[in-house]
């Protein structure tokens, strides 16, 4: 008997697994501008649209925890007048009137937007949203708003424009409410702010002048420069960060074709597809980069690695945002503890989580996605019983964020 426990404590121990998270790729888009989707994996759902909208466009796209939230804004039949929306899970909300959302990240269970609004000053003024409630980051004395929403633990980066009367415009950064100007509105006085990512103790902002083909990107304050005045009147769409490596993605017009040439940088270095195309949002995952857009005569598409993918049949559809989930992604599911494990234990017939917060949520899901036991933490370590599970391989996700694989023999 002390034979055959000793060889199921050995079986067990060998049938412990590393937190992997299975990768799922998200791509929000229009088609023909008159209805939003959102493809999991190539697989397309539309999305419910607001009552007499003639233009619909999407800004940003966010995925926690199995939600999907998707931001945008559209145009209602005979107006020219913007009024802006998201999408949790294809439920429907309209932002209030006068607030003017750019983009939006989830953190835990508190969901940012970030933007402008008006507030009754002189004008609209830089704004964060928290689970709805706005909090101003600037005065009304000039006018401001922010492009760009970043969370890193418990710090929020947000990147906005300021232009002051004379005219100057600003970018600046805001971290957790204290500004931080990046660029003193003499040089690169007509630069916009693009997008904002942060990696660690890194922080990488963008930053152009389609006008002037001035693009640029800051990693902590140091400029890099991506096109001169020259006819590359380059629009930064986007920027991630991965192991140290600044990649930005964007796009120009030609003005003697009319056709897009896109470009991917990295570290400053341009990737140039010069095929009629658009570079509309950017992901990083582990080694491979995805990139979200437009081709002439085919419509939305996905590329990775160069490779490209197309998401749909007409050719008047775009593939507006990116965001990928998963093992080696840039996504917040990508923020695993390294504190959390399971292992199968095949005498008991139990899987085995250790390292959780009491009260904290757990279910385990089929490899289909469908879940097959759900129940909150009364302990730091839980035993399962899935007797009922046949064998194969699962994954258990927590309240926490994270994803652990398991196997059962």
């Amino acid at each position: 008997m002390k034979a055959k426990n000793l060889f199921l404590s050995i079986a067990a121990a060998l049938l412990t697994f590393t937190i992997v998270a299975a990768q799922d790729v998200y791509v929000a888009g229009t088609i023909e501008a008159k209805s939003a989707v959102v493809w999991k994996n190539g697989v397309p759902a539309t999305l419910t649209m607001p009552q007499q909208a003639d233009l619909i466009y999407i800004s940003s796209l966010f995925v926690n925890k199995g939600d999907v939230y998707v931001l945008g804004y559209y145009y209602k039949t005979g107006s020219n007048s913007r009024r802006y929306i998201y999408w949790k899970n294809n439920a429907l909300t309209e932002v209030q009137a006068g607030e003017y959302p750019r983009d939006m990240y989830v953190s835990g269970n508190d969901f940012y937007l970030a933007g402008s609004r008006d507030a009754g000053k002189k004008y609209d003024v830089a704004t964060v949203w928290k689970n709805g409630a706005p909090t101003d980051l600037t005065d009304g004395n000039a006018d401001a708003y922010a492009s760009s929403i970043h969370i890193s633990g418990n710090d929020v980066y947000i990147l906005g424009g300021v232009r002051f009367e004379q005219p100057r415009r600003i970018i600046r950064m805001w971290k957790n409410g204290a500004p931080t100007d990046i660029t003193d509105g003499v040089n690169d006085a007509d630069l916009a702010p693009q997008g904002i990512y942060v990696e660690g103790s890194d922080v990488y902002v963008s930053g152009y002048d389609s006008g002037y083909g001035n693009a640029r990107y800051w990693k902590n304050g140091a400029a890099t420069k991506l096109s001169d005045v020259t006819w590359d009147h380059d629009i930064i769409t986007s920027i991630r960060a991965k192991n140290g490596n600044a990649y930005v993605a964007g796009y120009y017009q030609d003005v003697v074709s009319g056709k897009y040439v896109s470009k991917l940088w990295t570290n400053g270095v341009a990737e140039v597809n010069t095929g009629d195309v658009k570079y509309e949002s950017l992901a990083v995952a582990g080694n491979d980069i995805y990139i979200s857009g437009w081709r002439r005569g085919i419509g939305a598409t996905l590329w990775k690695n160069g490779a490209p993918q197309s998401l749909s049949q007409n050719a008047s559809s775009s593939a507006d945002a990116v965001f990928i989930t998963g093992s080696g992604a840039d996504g917040a599911e990508d923020i695993i503890p390294a504190d959390k494990s399971v292992y199968y234990d095949m005498s008991s017939d139990e899987a085995i989580v250790s390292g959780l917060n009491i009260g904290e949520s757990l279910s385990i899901y089929t490899p289909a996605g469908r879940p097959a036991v759900s129940l909150k933490a009364t302990h730091e370590t839980e035993r399962i019983r899935v007797q009922g599970l046949p064998q194969g391989v699962y994954f258990i996700k927590t309240g926490s964020g994270a994803t652990l694989k398991w196997i059962k023999r």
